[in-house]
């Protein structure tokens, strides 16, 4: 018995050796890592909030489905039903109560639109273009929280923050900060991993009717 416990203790306590001397580049390799080699599609319910100050949020609820490298579908059922698309060249939203949907080439969709949905695309350039710093998160040893700064000027956005799972190395929450007021944020729940998405799924046509408008994506 005593040589079991050792035998599972031991591991454990290299674990958390190797993390301790984690930098956040190499968390961010783990992390890169895990959703090129070993995930085709991430499914998680979600909640989003946009904070434009600290008195104005707003918060949406759905479920998204993401299938690397640069599917994703997302369907909000508060506060009102709500459809984002995106088949890897082109992203739809589409809000059936104004019966309007919003296109725009994947192409043209800034960095930092993308970052949340897109993120298992995204994470392939965190090591090039951004400073990454791993934060200790007192009482949350079962989670990192990688702090990504971008190294070029005039970007669009302040820095990325990702809370990681260090266990199944799935993310938790991530936050795009604009300013330190302003910024928006999605927590994962639920995550489930390769349990199929046909393509068909991340492709949209718009009902009969519906105004679509050609404009950037926000």
């Amino acid at each position: 018995m005593l040589k079991n416990k050792i035998k599972i203790l031991l591991p454990c306590i290299l674990l958390g050796l190797q993390l301790s001397a984690m930098t956040g580049d190499e968390a961010v390799s783990y992390f890169e890592a895990f959703f090129a080699q070993k995930v085709t599609v991430f499914k998680a319910d979600i909640e989003q909030a946009t904070y434009s100050d600290l008195s104005d949020v707003s918060v949406m609820k759905g479920r998204l489905t993401l299938k690397n490298p640069d599917k994703f579908s997302i369907e909000y059922e508060e506060p009102e039903k709500q459809v984002v698309k995106c088949d890897g060249k082109v992203v739809w939203v589409y809000v059936p109560s104004m019966n309007q949907a919003v296109t725009q080439e994947v192409k043209n969709v800034k960095n930092r639109d993308n970052i949340l949905f897109g993120f298992g695309k995204f994470l392939a350039t965190l090591r090039r273009d951004f400073s990454n710093n791993l934060n200790k998160l007192p009482g949350k040893e079962n989670l990192l929280e990688i702090e990504s700064v971008p190294k070029a000027a005039g970007c669009d956005f302040r820095k990325v923050v990702f809370l990681v799972d260090r266990e199944v190395w799935l993310p938790v929450k991530i936050t795009v900060y604009y300013t330190e007021t302003s910024f928006v944020y999605v927590n994962f729940f639920n995550p489930k991993t390769n349990t199929g998405a046909a393509d068909s799924l991340f492709e949209f046509t718009p009902p009969e009717g519906t105004t679509i408008v050609e404009a950037p994506l926000k």
